[in-house]
């Protein structure tokens, strides 16, 4: 059933502040990674330890998707309800945000970073489910991939943030800079007006520096839940596909034979992908710094940008490549394309900075078109809308929860070197594989499957 006239503005107009308002989630998400350096000297704790905040995080993300999953559908009926849910996670979103460089010890750290993501999961889980569910699974693609294109813009935002205010090379030689990186031959010293360690804290509008790309995403996010609350009270009425269609309730059946073993394949998928962008996204500006190239921040966050570059860049394109080829074929292109930038990476990682920001760029191309293109391979194959909706999210939390602190595990057990290039190495090809077995279990449709 195609949507009406009035129907279509209201998509439109839902479209275009999900789309506004993913900006703020890349920002949030992005701004965490070169800053965690600075946020483990606050509260005292060092690298190792420092990557346990996006563990205790995506452990809240994973919470967040299932919590989702199970009210959205079936207790959000209203559009008002729907559209209120998804501005409201948003706006804790954005407070939770805000209140993490200012936290004063490791756990409450902790504890503000895994609300802040259970609050991030949630409206993403039922931004995208609001997609599919109001125009459908196919017609939902490119706004799908929009949707994930502008988180990508907000990763790219989200760098150049952090690049404006981290340490400048002119106020940060290279002691300070491995007092922070936890060198053990730095003679570390405290400053007596700021008590922080071994580097010098810079304040603008007598807040640190840190916290001002803390505070921009988050009130990014605030300003994106007031567009939410605003498509509520839009006259029109919201189009509900799922529900106007007739059989709506045997269309929800997994339409294939193996679906178990499709939702558990493809729970790891979305796991090893998210699993990659966060080893990039919390470790590749401290592996820059720290690591063998040893380079100035302002030359480190070059990595994170290229990388977010790369990310931003893939999300656009996806969104033709949405129109003009199967969701099968953008995953075997994205597949083949990570493995290949993992291995030169490992190659050329270590020993040239160029070398470095243009791999990064081709791992940030080529993961970021995986997620949108398997929600949509997903979605036409069962219904994602109600309980099964936090299928994608669920394992994304997964592998964000298991990689930061693995990837910061292997480059400090291995004297900050390049090892940690090789679990990017290693998981890009067991994702590769993966695809392959959850594809060859979907071709096996049930009797009344379509």
């Amino acid at each position: 059933m195609p949507l009406t006239t009035e129907g279509k503005k209201w998509c439109a107009a839902y479209i275009t502040v999900s789309c506004l308002s993913s900006i703020s989630n890349g920002a949030t998400s992005t701004v965490v990674g070169p800053s965690q350096l600075y946020l483990a000297k606050n509260v005292g704790v060092d690298i190792d330890t420092i990557n346990l905040m996006w563990t205790f995080g995506f452990v809240g993300f994973l919470l967040g998707a299932l919590f989702t999953g199970m009210v959205f559908k079936q207790y959000m009926r209203s559009t008002m309800a729907k559209v209120g849910y998804v501005g409201g996670v948003l706006a804790l979103t954005g407070v939770l945000m805000a209140a993490i460089p200012f936290a004063t010890s490791f756990p409450l750290l902790l504890a503000l970073r895994f609300g802040q993501l259970f609050m991030l999961s949630s409206k993403l889980t039922s931004d995208s489910s609001m997609i599919v569910y109001t125009m459908g699974p196919v017609t939902s693609r490119p706004y799908t991939s929009a949707m994930h294109a502008f988180i990508g813009v907000g990763f790219l935002v989200g760098s150049f943030l952090v690049r404006s205010f981290l340490p400048g090379d002119e106020t940060t030689d290279r002691k300070k800079t491995e007092a922070v990186c936890g060198g053990e031959d730095v003679n570390v010293t405290v400053d007596e007006d700021d008590g922080h360690q071994g580097y010098t804290v810079e304040y603008v509008g007598g807040i640190d520096t840190v916290a001002w790309p803390f505070l921009i995403s988050g009130g990014m996010c605030l300003v994106g839940s007031l567009l939410f609350i605003l498509v509520g009270c839009l006259p029109m009425k919201m189009p509900r596909f799922l529900e106007d269609q007739e059989g709506a309730e045997t269309n929800s059946a997994p339409r294939i034979h193996y679906w178990k073993s499709v939702v558990m394949s493809t729970t790891l998928y979305f796991s090893l992908s998210c699993g990659i962008e966060r080893i990039f996204m919390s470790m590749i500006y401290t592996y820059a710094l720290c690591g063998p190239l040893a380079l100035p921040p302002t030359d480190a966050v070059i990595a994170d940008v290229s990388y977010s570059g790369g990310f931003m860049t893939g999300r656009l394109v996806s969104i033709f490549m949405a129109k003009l080829t199967k969701p099968r074929n953008i995953i075997i292109t994205a597949c083949a394309g990570c493995t290949t930038a993992a291995i030169l990476l490992c190659i050329f990682g270590g020993t040239s900075k160029y070398g470095l920001y243009t791999c990064c760029a081709m791992m940030g191309l080529f993961v970021s078109i995986q997620f949108g293109a398997a929600y949509s391979w997903l979605a036409q194959k069962m219904d994602i809308t109600g309980r099964l909706a936090p299928i994608s999210y669920f394992g994304c939390g997964l592998g964000s929860t298991l990689t930061p602190p693995l990837t910061g595990f292997v480059f400090t057990y291995f004297g900050k070197s390049s090892a940690m290039l090789y679990v990017n190495l290693v998981t890009c090809t067991l994702q590769s594989f993966t695809f392959v077995f959850m594809w060859t279990m979907a071709r096996k449709k049930n009797s009344h499957g379509a």
